[in-house]
């Protein structure tokens, strides 16, 4: 079965305009792939389809899927024991065309009333918008090969993912809609939603790259247990070491000592260290910056640093925690701002959240929530 680079060598002999000259030179390509293949654009809608294409559909369908159509329409119209199938691969198409994939397979059954088959999907993006091709792999099922096994769970990831994309597209939803007429609970609601999805695709797309690479080797990951209570005295004696006329007191309750975290070192210490160092900036020669652990009644790690600076309206710190960020090349970005983008995207890579309590003249309390099963105790 060449697949894989039947499509790519395919796609590096065509030329990049979609004007009809273009697509007549494609069609005439399309028809050189032995599988079924389809062109579509950036709006699923189906430009082309291979002569294998529409003898498949000839001898199988009903109602033919092919030109005119739109494919994500077509995947919205499968019902039954297929709609998980045409919902992964609904997700896939939308996500090789917004770019977030740079390819995607799926394999699913395709049964005809006297013949069991199954077939593999893949999707590959290009200047017009993705190729779509289906190739018969009931040989390698059969057999009980790998694919059987693997591309099974593969498979049910994807339909997670696809089941996922509705909470996932609040990231859109937040990003380019006016949220000002909902209250502040009700935006993080939003953003709490947003980002567990985001968080939960990220991991299931991990878990995908680490299948597709043959499960050969050992799974890749950055994060390892750290001791909390060190690396916490670390980062204050490094803080303070630049601004020794501060002080700083740390609480550590019993429910912390001897506690461990998983985390990518660099993520868990920047965070903590960022929000240090502001506090004791903010907070006058003499002043006091109060750090206390805790586990929450949720069973989450929290980690809290008061400072003794000037405070603010709980609506400027609102609109500087959870405001969407301005484009990179606007003048509107300030460095505190980006800084706190900055911080958040680290929080989120460790599944934790972000919280924070002020009133003018009281200081600033921020408050780093990491969820329960990143820690363990000795």
């Amino acid at each position: 079965m060449l697949l894989k680079n039947d499509a790519a060598a395919f796609e590096q002999s065509l030329p990049p305009s979609s004007n009809s000259r273009a697509l007549d030179d494609y069609a005439a390509g399309l028809d050189l792939i032995p599988m079924q293949a389809s062109l579509v654009n950036k709006d699923g809608d189906i430009l082309l389809t291979n002569k294998a294409w529409q003898q498949f559909e000839h001898d199988n369908s009903s109602s033919p899927c092919g030109n005119k159509q739109n494919y994500f329409d077509v995947c919205s119209g499968v019902d039954g024991s297929d709609k998980d199938h045409a919902d992964a691969v609904f997700e896939g198409l939308r996500m090789v065309l917004s770019g977030t994939l740079t390819s995607f397979e799926h394999v699913y059954p395709c049964h005809s009333p006297t013949q069991k088959r199954w077939y593999k999907a893949y999707i590959t993006p290009n200047a017009h918008g993705a190729l779509i091709c289906h190739s018969d792999v009931t040989t390698e099922a059969l057999k009980g090969t790998p694919l059987n096994q693997s591309d099974l769970l593969i498979n049910r990831l994807n339909v997670l993912k696809a089941h996922l994309s509705g909470i996932a597209a609040l990231d859109y939803v937040i990003q380019s809609e006016d949220l000002s007429g909902l209250s502040q609970f009700s935006t993080k609601i939003l953003k709490i939603a947003e980002v567990s999805a985001h968080r939960i695709n990220t991991e299931i797309q991990n878990v995908l790259t680490y299948l597709k690479s043959g499960t050969t080797g050992e799974f890749k990951d950055e994060e390892s247990y750290h001791i909390l209570e060190p690396l916490i005295n670390e980062l204050i004696d490094k803080a303070q070491a630049q601004l020794p006329d501060r002080n700083i007191t740390v609480i550590v309750n019993n429910n912390v000592q001897g506690l461990t975290i998983l985390a990518n070192k660099d993520d868990i210490a920047g965070t903590i260290s960022y929000f240090l160092e502001n506090a004791l900036k903010v907070t006058k020669e003499g002043g006091t910056v109060s750090v206390s652990l805790d586990i929450s009644p949720a069973k989450s790690l929290e980690i809290s640093i008061q400072d003794q600076g000037d405070g603010m309206q709980e609506s400027e710190l609102f609109d500087l925690m959870w405001q969407k960020m301005p484009d990179a090349n606007s003048k509107d970005v300030s460095p505190k701002l980006n800084d706190v983008h900055r911080v958040n995207q680290s929080i989120r890579r460790l599944d934790g959240m972000l919280d924070a309590k002020t009133a003018p003249g009281q200081g600033v309390r921020f408050r780093i929530l990491l969820p329960a099963w990143r820690i363990m105790k000795d």
